[in-house]
């Protein structure tokens, strides 16, 4: 029984020349496999270029402020001309209700006031790390005020009544 080019062997095998349409077959093939190579090798290039390069440019300002829907400055963060570095938090109407700073001497402050702007608590630490807590009255005066122990010093408490006298202090 004789075995011709198309009864499962090629033309080669029987001794003719190569089928065409196999070695089209293997050159698109051939072709494909290297345009993938090649998009993988970009999509690497990418993902390595994503991962080292910043995306995104560096906005760098002296004064950044959020508006609000009403285009009221909802938060401000700057950098003040003594050198200190400032967050504040405002209401809805800009009202200062909440202000975080930081000084050049490494001291820093929170506020936090009520609606009428007058500041209800404050905590604070100083250079040296030596924190106090104080408490203000609606009025904005001072209730009470706690410094723990200082390194070289003694805790203390201050209170004082609603029209800010001082009616108790320890040591």
């Amino acid at each position: 029984m004789s075995h011709g080019p198309h009864d499962g062997q090629s033309a080669a095998a029987a001794g003719g020349a190569p089928d065409a349409g196999r070695l089209d077959r293997l050159e698109r093939g051939q072709r494909r496999l290297a345009a993938i190579t090649a998009v993988l090798a970009l999509l690497l290039v990418l993902n390595l270029a994503w991962q080292v390069l910043p995306l995104r440019p560096r906005h760098t300002a002296r004064r950044f402020v959020v508006a609000g829907a009403g285009g009221a400055a909802r938060a401000e963060l700057a950098e003040l001309q003594d050198g200190t570095v400032a967050l504040r938090l405002n209401d809805a109407h800009g009202k200062a209700r909440a202000m975080w700073r930081l000084s050049p001497d490494g001291s820093l402050v929170l506020y936090m006031s009520d609606a009428a702007g007058h500041r209800r608590a404050e905590l604070a630490l100083s250079a040296a790390g030596d924190p106090v807590f104080s408490f203000g009255g609606r009025d904005g005066s001072l209730r009470a005020r706690f410094m723990p122990p200082q390194a070289a010093g003694q805790p203390g408490l201050v209170l004082a009544d609603t029209a800010g006298m001082i009616v108790f202090r320890a040591p």
